[in-house]
């Protein structure tokens, strides 16, 4: 694996989370033209007009779709050195709330997630973009719809336990695994 490989690969993700955050900032302002103009909408209209229910939907849907904007702005910005605790339950919390509101309903989304996990030390973008990106490889996995399952829980390795990586100290780890019912990759 060649160093300017992960250098360039680097300056790719950095660019797509560029954009991510320029689509998602242009997508916020357009919603909030459209919530300004539901609301004026229905404020103008008597309230037995057939229209008057559906401005309404309109505007208590829409916040819901800017926190989501929101929350695609926070995942894209990326500082590689940026480490601190990451609350793994928050971590979690955010990915469900993307992919139940964007998927597909064909897929089954399923969360068997341990109560009280630990806060864990490093970048919360890049954690949150890894396992937003395996919840995203698992829906293509899945075109016919199945069940994507999130698991997260605390395990403990000892030395010698090949799940062990050798520069990892024995101890508690917070194992997150994202599941599909999928075909699988197929060899070419």
């Amino acid at each position: 694996n060649h160093p300017a490989h992960g250098f360039y690969r680097a300056q790719a993700l950095r660019t797509l989370g560029m954009l991510a955050a320029g689509v998602a900032h242009d997508f916020n302002n357009a919603l909030e033209v459209i919530i300004g103009f539901a609301s004026l909408a229905r404020f103008r209209l008597s309230a037995s007009d057939p229209l008057h229910e559906p401005l309404k939907i309109i505007e208590e849907s829409a916040p819901g779709a800017a926190g989501l904007a929101r929350q695609l702005m926070d995942i894209s910005k990326d500082s590689p050195d940026e480490k601190g605790s990451v609350d793994t339950q928050m971590l979690i919390g955010t990915t469900l709330s993307i992919i139940t509101r964007t998927f597909d309903r064909k897929i089954r989304i399923e969360q068997r997630i341990s109560p009280g996990l630990p806060c864990v030390k490093g970048n919360r973008n890049r954690l949150q973009q890894a396992v937003l990106n395996l919840c995203i490889n698992a829906r293509d996995a899945m075109q016919q719809g199945g069940t994507l399952t999130i698991e997260a829980d605390l395990q403990t390795l000892k030395p010698g336990d090949a799940r062990l990586p050798a520069r990892c100290a024995p101890g508690g780890y917070v194992r997150i695994a994202i599941r599909d019912t999928g075909k699988g990759m197929q060899t070419e």
